[in-house]
């Protein structure tokens, strides 16, 4: 009897022992994608923007080329642009002020990849974002603190 249970122990053990490595290499794997992480904060935070705030300091603002095409409209209506195209933030202020600018990869565990301040002029403003690798990307734009602007794209 006592080998019986001896033995019918070895194969639940192994069993057991193949379940644990297995719950380990997808734990490893998931957490090397980073999905489990959520996408680095701008130092003005994020969350809403306030339109009225917007309203003070632009009269527009979109991501486009840097040659000045738009994007395609994509689900959502966010734009879609072709990975290789130099892309930039392109706004029209309406009075001088100094805003904040971040752009961040919205994916799982997802990088700043610009963070900067510039001074809004009455008149055009550009922020040039150059040619992005595949990702979805929000650009933030904050004036004295408040996000007045996401704009949602994707690069493919």
């Amino acid at each position: 009897m006592v080998a019986q249970t001896g033995q019918a122990l070895v194969p639940a053990f192994a069993r057991l022992s193949l379940l644990a490595g297995a719950s380990v290499g997808v734990l490893v794997a998931l957490a090397g994608c980073g999905s489990l992480k959520p996408p680095e904060s701008c130092p003005f935070g994020s969350g809403a923007a306030d339109p009225a705030a917007f309203a003070a300091t632009f009269s527009d603002m979109t991501v486009r080329t840097a040659a000045g095409s738009p994007g395609i409209p994509g689900n959502d209506s966010e734009l879609v642009f072709k990975k290789g195209e130099a892309l930039e933030l392109a706004a029209s202020g309406i009075r001088s002020t100094t805003a904040q600018v971040c752009l961040v990869e919205r994916k799982g565990g997802g990088k700043i990849v610009l963070s900067t301040s510039i001074a809004i002029r009455d008149g055009d403003v550009r922020v040039l974002f150059g040619d992005l690798p595949p990702n979805p990307y929000v650009a933030r734009v904050a004036v004295d603190g408040q996000i007045v602007r996401n704009v949602t794209f994707q690069v493919e």
